[in-house]
């Protein structure tokens, strides 16, 4: 067992360099020497926090820490232990209201090594009283619901203990010309690097003042996701800030293996934005093979494009198709039957297909065709769904799973139907 005195240098070490991943991966080693499985679960958090937040891997690895133990604080949770959010093998953050992080958050970041406050609840009108709080000085971010209130992000701007805070986060702001004129100001957050506006609501005229406020700041991320901007005003700061912008514009539609090939991500594809006319989906295939892709949803293609793609063997690597927006009819579920080049396939995701001449989806005939199929020789699942538009016989909501029995019985294909109920 480890004690509290051989862990306090550990301890010390990562509360005096809270960003840093070294200290904790050393405090990791030690505890991996003493057969401790808390080292693990460190290690898995910092190599999560380093992850793209769409990496497959990420749902994998958060299974795995679920199962470990894992520090929260230095020490035993204290009495005001309250909603917190885990990373890099402590608690990280805090979702305090302004009461509780006045009143504890001296001892809170004595007791972890914390980075962010997320405000609960708003300000609601004590902003002074949260300026006034040394504990600020320790954070990396800070967000809160700014809403119609600002007077209070005015006086949370001047405190004296966030001239170093680098990222900000306000929600709910009505940001009009007054409001930006008076945030935009040299004594505002001065060491701020990232700004996020989320579902903030900026008057049109507003963005390029919003543009000037990023340039002199000289941001490393102006994060207007969700917050309705539009496209010209999008364009205006993109032109300005480049990848900069969350989100930027859309990639160009290149519909070249290489334009294709930058769009992949962990081997997915989603060809829905590209929009592909018959011609041009025809030409995509011609151009491939993507031996890259392991995972392609397809858009509006209708039958003749999908027979297309079950013909062309250009995705030889596919593990799972989702077709559920292809309009796929009878003469698409037998071309995939028969497809070639598609033998790695795992996983044929259906949606409701046939839905104008099957109301209630995909019909039964037609999975256990795709189930049994030669050509199809690694697939283990089939997701469809289904509508039910009244509570009458066979009506049910939720997931239905059952297996088909493969010709050569040598395996067992999951069908798996979901059933939503409308009125």
């Amino acid at each position: 067992m480890v004690s509290d005195d051989e862990l306090r240098p550990y301890f010390d070490a990562i509360a005096a360099a809270v960003d840093d991943d070294e200290p904790r991966l050393r405090l990791a080693a030690f505890l991996e020497q003493r057969g401790d499985a808390r080292a693990e679960s460190i290690r898995i958090g910092c190599a999560v926090a380093r992850m793209e937040r769409d990496d497959p891997q990420l749902a994998v690895l958060d299974g795995r820490l679920a199962q470990l133990p894992k520090f929260t604080y230095f020490g035993p949770a204290p009495a005001w232990h309250r909603g917190y959010s885990w990373a890099r093998g402590f608690i990280d953050g805090v979702n305090w209201s302004v009461e509780q992080f006045v009143a504890h958050g001296a001892e809170l970041c004595e007791a972890a090594p914390v980075r962010s406050l997320d405000v609960l609840f708003g300000v609601g009108g004590k902003g002074h009283q949260l300026a006034a709080c040394p504990a600020l000085a320790k954070l990396r971010k800070l967000t809160f619901f700014a809403g119609s209130d600002v007077p209070d992000l005015l006086a949370i701007a001047t405190s004296p203990y966030l001239t170093q805070l680098p990222e900000l986060a306000l929600q709910n702001l009505q940001l009009s010309a007054p409001v930006m004129a008076q945030l935009d100001d040299a004594r505002n957050f001065p060491g701020l690097r990232v700004l996020h506006l989320h579902w903030c609501r900026v008057d049109a005229d507003v963005w390029p003042r919003v543009l000037q406020f990023a340039e002199r700041r000289k941001l490393d991320l102006l994060d207007v996701d969700s917050s309705g901007i539009s496209a010209p005003n999008l364009e205006l700061l993109q032109r300005s800030l480049g990848h900069r912008v969350r989100p930027a514009p859309p990639p160009a539609r290149d519909l070249t293996p290489t334009g294709l090939a930058a769009r992949t991500r962990f081997g997915r594809l989603d060809v829905r934005a590209l929009a592909p006319t018959a011609d041009e989906w025809r030409g995509i295939l011609a151009r491939g093979p993507y031996e890259q892709v392991t995972e392609l949803t397809l858009p509006r293609l209708g039958d003749a494009g999908v027979v297309e793609l079950a013909r062309s063997g250009m995705f030889p690597a596919l593990l799972t198709l989702n077709a559920a927006g292809a309009e796929l009819g009878a003469r698409g579920i037998a071309a995939l039957a028969d497809a070639t080049g598609l033998a790695a396939l795992e996983v044929l995701e259906l949606g409701e297909g046939l839905c104008e001449r099957h109301p209630r989806g995909v019909p039964d005939d037609a999975v256990t065709l795709l189930a049994r199929s030669p050509a199809l020789r690694s697939l283990r699942r089939i997701e469809r769904s289904r509508e039910w538009h009244a509570y009458g016989p066979g009506a049910r909501e939720g997931e239905e799973v059952t297996t088909i029995t493969r010709g050569d019985k040598a395996k067992l294909v999951e069908d798996a139907v979901y059933h939503s109920i409308w009125p």
